[in-house]
């Protein structure tokens, strides 16, 4: 019996060692079809009969994040990227019998881009995001809409104001594009001045010129005190009167 228990918990060890640490699986909302990640790939099956498993997605560049299945079992919204790429959601619609088809693609219909341009819309402002990304949140009852939430950060056109968006939701139509705000939106978008730092100095400043540039009558010219401290010692006695005479210096009367 120990045996046994050690095999077991080897194999599930050996197994969730090859999972990807993004692998993620779930239902949809009525419980007839499931998904699963793994390497990259999205599958997709009928619950009651899961060796009709097929393979809905493959990611060869970036990373499948996560999936949201509509109620009418009609839609699959999946979200794909990575790292500064940012992520958008990507639409699936089933066909007949089990076979899935994307809706656009993100070359051409680019879900994060419409919704980043509704975001920057709601607050009356034009800008350029980038580090977006976009996740599933739930769909409608029915089926036509889907809540999803934003996050990114960019500039306004005129590059003078920051915009950062988190955890910002509205509806996303994946058959006209569409857009509709929500009520009671969690999320928020602020928008901040850009101080450019200049690369010039300041120039100091102009020196006022000197009381002491003065040239008086007879053609002599008083030193300025920020080029020379002159310092002169007389001998004066108590009861001497000092007087300035017409000129520069002083004059030294006795009494």
């Amino acid at each position: 019996m120990i045996k046994s228990a050690t095999l077991l918990l080897v194999l599930a060890l050996a197994y969730s060692s090859a999972a990807s640490a993004d692998d993620f699986a779930g239902k949809s909302p009525s419980g007839n079809l499931a998904f699963a990640s793994k390497d990259e790939m999205l599958y997709i099956w009928p619950t009651a009969n899961p060796n009709e498993r097929v393979i809905l997605y493959k990611e060869d560049v970036l990373s499948l994040h996560a999936a949201a299945i509509s109620p009418d079992d009609a839609w699959v919204a999946l979200e794909d990227g990575g790292g500064s790429a940012g992520h958008t959601i990507l639409f699936f619609k089933r066909q007949n019998g089990f076979k899935w088809k994307q809706v656009g693609d993100a070359d051409s219909v680019d879900s994060v881009e419409i919704v980043g341009n509704a975001a920057l819309q709601s607050k009356g402002i034009k800008g350029d995001l980038d580090h977006s990304y976009l996740h599933p949140v739930e769909w409608s009852g029915d089926s036509k809409w889907l809540t999803v939430e934003l996050d990114a950060r960019g500039e306004t056109d005129d590059r003078k104001q920051h915009v950062q968006i988190t955890e910002w939701r509205c509806r996303y139509n994946p058959t006209s594009q569409a857009v509709e705000l929500v009520q009671g939106n969690p999320g928020k978008i602020d928008i901040t001045e850009i101080i450019e730092e200049s690369g010039e100095s300041t120039p100091p400043p102009t020196p006022t010129p000197t009381p002491f540039d003065a040239v008086w009558s007879d053609g002599r010219r008083l030193q300025s005190p920020e080029q020379h401290n002159i310092c002169r010692i007389y001998r004066v006695a108590s009861n001497d009167q000092l007087a300035m005479r017409k000129g520069p210096g002083l004059h030294i009367r006795s009494s």
